[in-house]
Order: C-alpha cells, then structure tokens, then sequence
C-alpha cells in the first residue's frame, strides 16, 4: 500500500502498527499496561493489585470534583468493596504502593455512568480520616516521618490495634496540613509560600479539639518554624482583623530578632478562622 501524497510506502505490518497505536486505550488495557497483571476484565472492580511489585491501584472517581479524594467510606458497602478492603490492608500492614487514576463519571436517572477517565497514574498516601473514610492525599502534602512509623511498629510495648492508631493519627496530619494549605498559602508573618519550609499549626490545639476541629483547614495557619513555637506557646495572637498581638512575656529583643511588633497587620481571615482564633487569645496568648 503507497501513502500517495508524501511518497512514503507501508506494508502490511507497519499499517497494523499505527493502526494499533491509533487505537484509543480501553480501560482495561490501561490497567493491564501500568500494572502489569493481565486483568481480563475490570468491570466491577474499583481496585487492582500487583503481589510481585507490591503496589496497588485504585480508581478514584472524581465526578465533578477534581479534588475528591475518597477511596472508600465507612457507609459504602463492604459486600461490594471487599477487595478494596484486602487491598488497603496491603497497603496498611503490608507496605504495599497505593496508586490512583481519575474516573469521570456522571449521575443521571438515579444511576452513576462512567464517561471517561484520565490516563495518569498518580502515586498517593493513604489517611484514614475519624469518620472512618479513607482518602488517597498527594505526596507532597504528606510530611510524616517514614522511620517513626517504622519505630511504631517495631515496638514491642504496643498492641497491633494501639500501633494501627498511632500511625493514622501520624498521617491524619497530612489531611490536615492540605486542607490549611489551601487557606493559608504562606506564613502569614513572614510571607514564605515554600511549603517544605512550614507547619501546619493548629489555632486550637490538637489535645483540646474535637475530631473534626482537628482536621479543619480553617482551625491552622501555615507558619514558619520559629513563629510556629511562638504561636503553639502563645507568645503571640491574632485580632480578628489580622494583626498580630504580642504578649508582654516576649522580650523586646526576641521580638526585634523575629521581626514582630503589636499591631503588625498580617491580612484578614475567614468567620470560620476567628472562632478559633478567638479561643486561642482566651486560652493560649500569655497575659498581654
């Protein structure tokens, strides 16, 4: 066969070639190629796993939100997702690789219908959240350290339900450092916006929240080190209009170091933000 117009000739096995190329990827095919496994079919499957490498996939439907995160939630059926549940075990206890790729789908007529899905695989970190729903977080948002939840479950002194807890606490942070990082997107005193740089500090702290406080992004500011400790010790505050508050325990010398004074206006922050904040100036900031 002669491609005419540019002179190019192609046989037999080169138009079977691009032909191939040119085929639009299935969804299984795209599961078979990252995975390696050779799936027949993955009609009804929401996850799949590959023993050898170690890694799990999961296909995370994000229907009109590109920011969902769920993978499974505690009121979905465990008849229907049981081995979605044996596979966020591998991932749990058996240090198994969780992956994620986009479903779009659309809910029409009291049915969910698939439409399309995003060929990208990404790598992600499992949270399981108080309310018992577990969410696939970006790595980047993820800051717990790797070798304390090895010490964790290395310890001895700990039942495996008393190191499962530990370790989910650890990285329930992640969620909440993601969900103040789209609210404050830099320290609020200095003006850094590189995250690998900040906490994320909780307004009311962690020992007196309730569990949904603890992962309200609007219960944190992202802040440097040092004005993190300043804040967690309540060296310094926030009116409600954004300036900073100093208390009279910080010295005039620490506070020229830090670049601080009362009044420092610093931008203003949500209705959600000032509830906390004003528990934080009632309970945390030292006498002003």
């Amino acid at each position: 066969m002669t491609a005419a117009k540019d002179g190019c000739n192609f046989n037999k096995d080169q138009i079977a070639g691009l032909m191939k190329t040119m085929k639009q990827e299935t969804k299984t095919e795209f599961v078979n190629r990252f995975m390696d496994v050779p799936f027949e079919s993955i009609q009804g499957k929401y996850s799949f796993c590959n023993e050898t490498d170690k890694k799990v996939l999961f296909s995370l439907d994000v229907g009109g939100n590109e920011d969902n995160d769920v993978i499974l939630s505690s009121d979905w059926s465990r008849n229907g997702y049981a081995h979605s549940i044996k596979h966020i075990d591998k991932i749990i206890n058996q240090g198994y690789d969780l992956f994620v790729f986009k479903v779009r789908t659309q809910y029409k007529n009291g049915k969910t219908i698939p439409v399309g899905f995003d060929k990208v695989v990404e790598k992600r970190n499992l949270v399981l959240d108080d309310d018992g729903v577990y969410r696939a977080t970006p790595v980047d948002y993820t800051f717990f350290d790797d070798n304390i939840e090895i010490q964790i479950r290395n310890n001895a002194n700990l039942t495996e339900t008393e190191k499962y807890q530990l370790v989910m606490a650890r990285r329930g942070q992640s969620r909440f450092r993601l969900a103040v990082a789209k609210i404050e997107p830099r320290c609020r005193i200095t003006g850094l916006a590189d995250m690998q740089h900040l906490k994320a500090s909780h307004i009311k702290p962690w020992r007196v929240a309730t569990n949904s406080e603890r992962l309200d992004g609007h219960n944190g500011l992202m802040l440097t080190p040092h004005i993190d400790h300043l804040f967690d010790q309540g060296y310094i505050s926030f009116t409600d209009e954004g300036k900073v508050l100093l208390s009279s325990r910080l010295g005039q010398e620490a506070a020229q170091v830090f670049g601080i004074y009362n009044g420092l206006s610093t931008g203003s922050f949500t209705d959600n933000q000032k509830v906390y904040l004003a528990y934080h100036r009632d309970n945390i900031l030292k006498a002003v």
